[in-house]
């Protein structure tokens, strides 16, 4: 399991290969992203697994499914904008619109307020749907979370 984001996954695998490390290779959702899958890097990568939010391979979804036009518009805007898609975007602009969330309905703004808010506010983010609970803070519900494989330089859904 290599517990890295963009490009340094990417090296990071290459170094594993290059010291003849031939098993499995497994990324966090940070590293499914356009630079992890570098030249440099892409014979290493090959094969490799990470998980994440469907938002990384917007080609494979039902384009109907109203869960899916959100990821597939910022999936395009982003990748439009920055030349290269980035894993750790779509959590960055869901931990965005969690905190809107949680401030526009509360009608006092402190740390208690916004915390009791985000543990009552089920969001349909990005990377998937969070339900936050008083015993639950990871909040993302595995619904929408899908494995990928890494064939000819692309993310491809596994599972």
């Amino acid at each position: 399991m290599i517990w890295a984001d963009g490009p340094a996954a990417g090296e990071a695998a290459s170094a594993l290969r290059t010291a003849g490390y031939a098993g499995q290779l497994a990324f966090e959702p940070g590293a499914a992203g356009s630079e992890t899958l570098a030249t440099a890097n892409r014979p290493a990568v090959e094969n490799a697994l990470p998980a994440g939010p469907g938002v990384f391979d917007v080609e494979g979804v039902n384009p109907n499914d109203p869960l899916n036009l959100a990821p597939q518009r910022f999936t395009e805007r982003y990748t439009a904008r920055y030349g290269a898609f980035n894993g750790l975007a779509p959590y960055a602009a869901d931990a965005l619109g969690l905190v809107v969330a949680a401030l526009s309905g509360s009608s006092t703004p402190t740390a208690g307020h916004v915390r009791d808010a985000l543990e009552s506010t089920g969001y349909d983010g990005i990377a998937g749907r969070y339900a936050y609970s008083a015993t639950n803070h990871s909040g993302q519900v595995a619904d929408r979370l899908v494995i990928y494989r890494c064939r000819q330089g692309r993310w491809t859904r596994e599972a």
